[in-house]
């Protein structure tokens, strides 16, 4: 009787702990720094440089936006090809950065967070994991604002 009572308390409890621990570390975050963030998942994607940052995690990625100059976020892109460009299972010349992408495009992907979207911006990425890792850049050079979202998987 008291281990049947004991499993049907766990599994509730179980949920109640994980509900919690979720509200702290999933959601929409705002940060001064890329050194304010606690998050080797976001630090692995995110450029140093970033400032003002808006972050929007969940369990399978993140998206972000952050002011930043383009010089610095092509560092960035230039780094993470260096690092890991070679497991990449797209190589850089086939990936199609620097390419325009609409408006439409950009609000597809971030407009339900309320950010404010610019007209057109350039499009970048970082290696591509053979799981479908990997992050995805649109960089406004008016603005000096980048957005990006990664995947986990």
């Amino acid at each position: 009787m008291s281990t049947l009572v004991a499993c049907l308390v766990f599994i509730p409890a179980c949920t109640g702990i994980m509900s919690i621990v979720d509200a702290r570390r999933f959601g929409v975050f705002q940060y001064a720094t890329f050194a304010d963030i606690n998050d080797v998942r976001v630090q692995r994607y995110l450029p140093t440089t970033a400032r003002y940052i808006t972050l929007e995690k969940s369990a399978m990625g993140h998206r972000a936006k952050y002011s930043i100059s383009e010089s610095d976020l092509r560092a960035h892109l230039d780094e993470q090809w260096a690092l890991r460009g070679q497991y990449s299972t797209i190589p850089r010349d086939k990936i199609g950065d620097g390419s325009i992408v609409s408006e439409e495009t950009v609000a597809r992907l971030f407009g339900d967070l309320g950010w404010t979207i610019p007209e057109s911006v350039t499009e970048w990425h970082t290696p591509v994991g053979g799981n479908g890792a990997g992050a995805t850049y649109f960089y406004d050079p008016t603005t000096g604002t980048a957005f990006h979202r990664a995947g986990y998987w």
